[in-house]
């Protein structure tokens, strides 16, 4: 038995040495040195962006590189919510990127982007705004630690979540809006590319008007009958009312 024992443990430590000595001839061969970074799943933030941030060193062994650091500098990119960094023997890095989830522009006294959480980013490319809607009339104001906040935060909070759920449930409406504004007079409207057309519901049971807009808004755009509309007013409840041109 001990015989037996002593044999596999042998076979163990020379297999172990033999491994020892492979790795030891690729790392002399410089086999481990990086060669080269894979980035995945970036459309806000290019590549060259996040390559500069990182600034990697291609003469490094690839063990020698501190990823957690690297993973912490590029969370410091604003349109970056997370990232994971791995290493995939023996030369390569994949960086895994997950950028914001943006939900409209918002143009007031200037002009930032806000996020599905309601998170404002105001360093950000400006190509990032051509399929977004623009919430208009909101103002910010600059706190004592440097940080610019609304000067109504409950209003955005709404804007936000009215456009979450129209991206939600209707995302042909959702591309269509190109502005969203809050008026004293008529409350919270819309107004759609296709003309300009504004559309007026209110500041009551927005969610659910707007569930009922949809319906409607889709049949016109079917029908391709929103070249004679005006306006389009859902204050009233349970109806639309079109106002020809």
């Amino acid at each position: 038995m001990k015989n037996k024992i002593l044999k596999i443990f042998l076979l163990i430590l020379t297999n172990i040495l033999i491994l020892l000595v492979i790795f030891l001839l690729l790392w002399h061969n410089n086999i481990f040195v990086l060669k080269a970074v894979r980035i995945y799943n970036n459309q806000l933030v290019t590549k060259n962006e996040i390559l500069r941030r990182t600034m990697f060193d291609f003469s490094a062994d690839i063990f020698n590189i501190n990823i957690n650091k690297i993973e912490k500098d590029l969370l410091k990119l604003p349109m970056i919510e997370d990232v994971r960094i791995s290493r995939f023997y023996p030369s390569i890095l994949k960086i895994q990127v997950k950028e914001h989830d943006l939900i409209a522009g918002i143009s007031g006294s200037e002009v930032a982007v806000v996020t599905e959480k309601g998170n404002l980013i105001f360093n950000y490319n400006p190509e990032v705004l051509y399929d977004l809607p623009i919430i208009t009339g909101i103002h910010f104001k600059t706190d004592t630690l440097e940080n610019r906040k609304p000067q109504n935060p409950e209003l955005m909070k709404k804007c936000v979540k009215i456009l979450k759920a129209i991206k939600k449930n209707d995302p042909l409406l959702f591309h269509e809006i190109s502005e969203l504004n809050f008026s004293q007079n008529k409350g919270m409207m819309f107004f759609l590319r296709k003309n300009n057309i504004p559309v007026i519901f209110g500041e009551n049971n927005l969610i659910r008007k707007l569930n009922y807009f949809s319906t409607i808004f889709n049949e016109l755009f079917e029908k391709k009958s929103l070249n004679s509309v005006l306006a389009l007013d859902i204050r009233y409840e349970g109806q639309v009312v079109v106002k020809q041109k």
